[in-house]
Protein backbone atom coordinates (compact mmCIF):
# COMPACT_ATOMS: atom_id res chain seq x y z
CA UNK A 1 0.00 0.00 0.00
CA UNK A 2 2.95 2.53 0.79
CA UNK A 3 4.75 1.52 -2.31
CA UNK A 4 1.47 1.87 -4.59
CA UNK A 5 1.25 5.39 -2.99
CA UNK A 6 4.59 6.37 -3.34
CA UNK A 7 4.42 5.07 -6.69
CA UNK A 8 1.86 7.20 -7.27
CA UNK A 9 3.06 10.42 -5.66
CA UNK A 10 6.51 9.84 -7.90
CA UNK A 11 4.62 9.46 -10.99
CA UNK A 12 2.10 12.72 -10.30
CA UNK A 13 5.58 14.48 -9.43
CA UNK A 14 7.51 13.87 -12.49
CA UNK A 15 4.41 15.20 -14.66
CA UNK A 16 4.49 18.30 -12.90
CA UNK A 17 7.92 18.90 -13.63
CA UNK A 18 7.82 17.60 -17.09
CA UNK A 19 5.14 20.12 -17.76
CA UNK A 20 6.55 23.04 -16.53
CA UNK A 21 9.40 22.15 -18.55
CA UNK A 22 7.98 21.97 -21.84
CA UNK A 23 5.81 25.60 -20.57
CA UNK A 24 9.17 27.27 -20.01
CA UNK A 25 10.75 26.24 -23.46
CA UNK A 26 7.61 27.32 -25.50
CA UNK A 27 7.79 30.89 -23.25
CA UNK A 28 10.60 31.94 -25.01
CA UNK A 29 9.37 31.24 -27.81
CA UNK A 30 6.11 32.60 -27.54
CA UNK A 31 7.59 35.98 -25.93
CA UNK A 32 9.94 36.19 -29.28
CA UNK A 33 6.20 35.93 -31.35
CA UNK A 34 5.06 38.04 -29.62
CA UNK A 35 7.43 40.97 -29.91
CA UNK A 36 7.29 40.53 -33.96
CA UNK A 37 3.74 41.00 -33.61
CA UNK A 38 4.02 44.09 -31.50
CA UNK A 39 6.27 45.73 -33.87
CA UNK A 40 4.71 45.03 -37.25
CA UNK A 41 1.67 46.15 -35.31
CA UNK A 42 3.76 49.40 -34.10
CA UNK A 43 4.86 49.57 -38.22
CA UNK A 44 1.46 49.41 -39.54
CA UNK A 45 -0.08 52.03 -37.07
CA UNK A 46 2.61 54.84 -38.71
CA UNK A 47 1.19 54.58 -42.06
CA UNK A 48 5.15 54.31 -43.21
CA UNK A 49 5.93 54.53 -47.32
CA UNK A 50 7.44 51.54 -49.13
CA UNK A 51 10.36 53.26 -49.06
CA UNK A 52 10.93 53.73 -45.23
CA UNK A 53 9.32 50.33 -44.44
CA UNK A 54 11.96 48.82 -46.82
CA UNK A 55 15.34 50.77 -44.81
CA UNK A 56 13.59 49.69 -41.42
CA UNK A 57 13.51 46.34 -42.29
CA UNK A 58 17.16 46.44 -43.91
CA UNK A 59 18.23 48.47 -40.59
CA UNK A 60 16.59 45.23 -38.74
CA UNK A 61 18.26 42.72 -40.83
CA UNK A 62 21.96 44.39 -40.67
CA UNK A 63 21.53 44.46 -36.77
CA UNK A 64 20.08 40.94 -36.07
CA UNK A 65 23.11 39.51 -35.42
CA UNK A 66 24.69 41.97 -33.48
CA UNK A 67 21.66 41.78 -31.18
CA UNK A 68 21.48 38.17 -31.21
CA UNK A 69 25.04 38.39 -29.76
CA UNK A 70 24.36 40.92 -27.11
CA UNK A 71 21.51 38.82 -25.88
CA UNK A 72 24.06 35.38 -26.05
CA UNK A 73 26.47 37.54 -23.35
CA UNK A 74 23.49 38.92 -21.20
CA UNK A 75 22.01 35.38 -20.96
CA UNK A 76 25.71 33.97 -20.47
CA UNK A 77 26.38 37.03 -17.77
CA UNK A 78 23.18 35.77 -16.31
CA UNK A 79 24.41 31.80 -15.76
CA UNK A 80 27.91 33.08 -14.63
CA UNK A 81 26.15 34.73 -11.66
CA UNK A 82 23.96 32.26 -10.64
CA UNK A 83 26.56 29.65 -11.14
CA UNK A 84 28.52 31.92 -8.71
CA UNK A 85 25.70 32.22 -6.23
CA UNK A 86 25.23 28.40 -6.04
CA UNK A 87 28.92 27.86 -5.79
CA UNK A 88 29.98 26.76 -2.16
CA UNK A 89 32.45 29.40 -0.78
CA UNK A 90 32.14 31.90 -3.62
CA UNK A 91 34.05 35.15 -2.59
CA UNK A 92 32.31 38.47 -2.74
CA UNK A 93 34.77 39.83 -5.15
CA UNK A 94 33.50 36.56 -7.42
CA UNK A 95 29.96 37.99 -6.98
CA UNK A 96 30.92 41.68 -7.43
CA UNK A 97 32.94 40.07 -10.68
CA UNK A 98 29.63 38.70 -11.91
CA UNK A 99 27.72 41.04 -10.99
CA UNK A 100 29.25 43.94 -12.63
CA UNK A 101 29.83 41.75 -15.97
CA UNK A 102 25.92 41.05 -15.86
CA UNK A 103 25.56 45.17 -15.82
CA UNK A 104 28.02 45.65 -18.60
CA UNK A 105 25.63 43.49 -21.08
CA UNK A 106 22.06 44.87 -20.13
CA UNK A 107 24.10 48.35 -20.85
CA UNK A 108 25.57 46.46 -23.95
CA UNK A 109 21.80 45.63 -25.22
CA UNK A 110 20.31 48.93 -23.99
CA UNK A 111 22.51 50.62 -25.85
CA UNK A 112 22.11 48.83 -28.87
CA UNK A 113 18.20 49.08 -28.73
CA UNK A 114 18.45 53.06 -28.16
CA UNK A 115 20.69 53.03 -31.11
CA UNK A 116 17.96 51.02 -33.65
CA UNK A 117 15.37 53.01 -32.15
CA UNK A 118 17.23 56.42 -33.26
CA UNK A 119 17.80 55.10 -36.33
CA UNK A 120 14.35 54.13 -36.86
CA UNK A 121 13.17 57.06 -35.65
CA UNK A 122 15.71 59.29 -38.19
CA UNK A 123 13.29 57.71 -41.12
CA UNK A 124 10.21 59.01 -39.95
CA UNK A 125 8.82 62.34 -40.75
CA UNK A 126 7.95 64.59 -38.05
CA UNK A 127 3.95 63.45 -37.18
CA UNK A 128 4.95 59.64 -37.67
CA UNK A 129 8.02 60.25 -35.16
CA UNK A 130 5.31 61.84 -32.10
CA UNK A 131 3.43 58.77 -33.13
CA UNK A 132 5.93 56.26 -32.65
CA UNK A 133 7.00 57.53 -29.41
CA UNK A 134 2.93 57.54 -28.51
CA UNK A 135 3.18 53.64 -29.50
CA UNK A 136 6.12 52.65 -28.07
CA UNK A 137 5.75 49.39 -26.27
CA UNK A 138 7.66 50.94 -23.34
CA UNK A 139 5.36 53.53 -23.16
CA UNK A 140 2.22 51.76 -22.68
CA UNK A 141 3.93 50.06 -19.94
CA UNK A 142 4.77 53.04 -17.98
CA UNK A 143 1.18 54.44 -18.40
CA UNK A 144 -0.22 51.54 -17.01
CA UNK A 145 2.20 51.33 -14.16
CA UNK A 146 1.22 55.22 -13.16
CA UNK A 147 -2.43 54.14 -13.75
Amino acid sequence: MAFKRTFILAIFTFGLMLGSVSHAETGNHSKQRHHGKVFKHLLEQLDLTDDQLDQIKALRKSGAQVMKALRGKKKKAVIDLDNVLMREGGSESDLRFAFINLQNAKAALESKRFDNMLAIRRLLNPQQQVKFYELSPKRHKKLRKRI
